[in-house]
């Protein structure tokens, strides 16, 4: 929004923000760098004479207990005005301050519990300033389960299946609550060399995670316990067998997001395939198919599948299964990408009776069956290598039915009539911007409301970008009628 110029040093976005009563809500924040200042237009201490007190006040709420590296912090050019910053509770006790001389103020979140909290910035003695940034690294919430939960014992652990050969890679995984730990188990089929390992990668700023492996017994055989953003043990020199991971929070900490990443042994035989059995086998059989679990949304891949050339397998089919949470609508398909003249593929789409639903065998280097029109459930996808046909290389998209849930709330919300409308306050100037704005579900509107204090000129303007293809959007302005 690009809104009339004003005062010597206008009012902003935030205003009027003057005592803990009209605090501009922030709403609930979580993880670190959430800026305020920068593309929705400079923060300042306005030059207004009926405004002696000079003051801005924030409010924001956590969803989790602060930890070290947790903060919030403000940047100015001290020489244009001196700011100080102080931290209170929801009952407006006072934290923290931070009241230097420098070109910033900073206080810390570190052990705080989850709840609501006011951010006051004075200009001190009364001092104003033109243009000042505020950054709240707030602490990360911990989702309750990740895709392979639950997995919180050696006798729950998750099945990796048999694992041959480097490049075994899980994603979206996390330790939390307190507590939780992360158990898998996987077989080899050869014995460990010096370059295959199990790895974890993690910030560990957002906690201290610890990796162990253990053998069928439960006895612990090597562990990793350092203090950065990684955890690694060998698996060399032990022999083929089956093998369990444990990933936990050193001391009860938790992490929102980890990865980790299996070299397995690479068994070798006379009759070693020239392609390799991928990260979905065995999944040779409708009985055997490769869970991929409730999916929602579009764009979810799933890369480096082969359709491999082992002398056990004359019919060469692998087989996915997934669930839907929605019916399908036009655009919901499912789709594999290869070269074609690498190896002819196949797709069908089953129902959860194993009856055929759809199936795509052109000649073409992609196949696509609709999921349109489809009810909420279980299905199953096989591809085929056509008259026994091996493929490096395909990549299996699935585009799946969103439900309500699956596109999130943003920021403002509920802000969906005209009696809702989030207010952004008395707009003076230009270059006001809100990001990771979104529409959720069909029905939803999203209303707001702003305030400007000078005459429209020909420059001034409401306007919203978006990605057309994710779905059309249409904007309009009201008076205050």
């Amino acid at each position: 929004i690009d809104a009339p110029f004003g005062p010597v040093i206008p009012e902003d976005w935030a205003e009027q923000n003057d005592d803990a009563g009209s605090a501009y809500d922030l709403r609930q924040l979580e993880g670190h760098g959430n800026v305020f200042g920068d593309d929705e237009g400079p923060l300042t201490m306005d030059d207004r004479m009926d405004e002696p007190v000079k003051a801005d006040w924030f409010m924001f709420q956590t969803s989790a207990q602060g930890v070290l590296g947790d903060r919030v912090r403000i940047e100015f050019t001290h020489a244009l005005g001196d700011l100080d910053l102080m931290l209170y509770d929801e009952q407006e006790n006072l934290l923290a301050s931070s009241l230097s001389v420098s070109d910033s103020e900073q206080v810390s979140l570190d052990g705080l519990p989850a709840g609501t909290y006011y951010v006051q910035v004075n200009g001190f003695s009364g001092a104003t300033n033109p243009g000042y940034r505020l950054t709240i690294d707030a602490p990360y919430s911990i989702r309750a389960t990740d895709p392979y939960e639950a997995n919180n014992s050696f006798g729950a652990a998750y099945d990796l299946r048999v694992l041959d050969g480097p490049g075994y890679v899980y994603t979206d995984l996390s330790i939390g609550p307190t507590g939780d730990e992360d158990w898998f188990q996987f077989t080899t089929t050869a014995d460990g060399g010096s370059e295959d390992r199990v790895e974890i990668l993690f910030a560990h700023e957002r906690g201290d995670v610890d990796l162990e492996l253990y053998e069928p017994g439960g006895r612990a055989l090597r562990g990793s316990y350092g203090v950065g953003d990684r955890e690694r043990v060998s698996l060399a020199d032990l022999v083929p067998g089956t093998y369990f991971v444990r990933v936990y929070g050193f001391r009860g900490a938790t992490n929102p997001s980890y990865t980790m990443e299996i070299d397995a042994p690479q068994a070798a035989t006379p009759d070693d395939p020239t392609i390799a059995q991928d990260w979905a086998e065995q999944n040779d059989t409708r009985g055997d198919a490769r869970d991929l679990r409730t999916l929602n949304g579009h764009g979810l891949v799933f890369p480096d599948l082969t359709m491999d050339d082992s002398a056990d397998e004359p019919t060469k089919v692998d087989w996915f299964m997934f669930q839907t949470a929605a019916d399908g609508v036009s655009g919901d398909q499912v789709r594999i990408d290869f070269t074609h003249a690498l190896g002819d593929l196949d797709l069908v789409l089953f129902d959860s009776g194993g009856t055929p639903v759809a199936s795509s065998m052109g000649v073409d280097d992609s196949e696509t069956v609709s999921l349109d029109g489809l009810a909420a459930g279980t299905y199953y996808v096989a591809v085929l290598g056509y008259a026994g046909a091996s493929n490096p290389a395909y990549t299996l998209t699935i585009d799946a039915p969103t439900t309500g849930d699956g596109i999130p709330r943003d920021r403002f919300e509920s802000n969906d009539s005209f009696g809702e409308a989030a207010n952004l306050r008395t707009l003076v100037g230009r270059g006001y911007q809100w990001d990771d704005l979104t529409v959720h579900q069909t029905g939803n509107d999203d209303w707001y409301q702003f305030t400007i204090a000078h005459g429209g000129a020909a420059a001034d303007n409401v306007r919203i970008e978006f990605r057309h293809a994710s779905g059309d959007l249409g904007l309009e302005l009201y008076d205050s009628n």
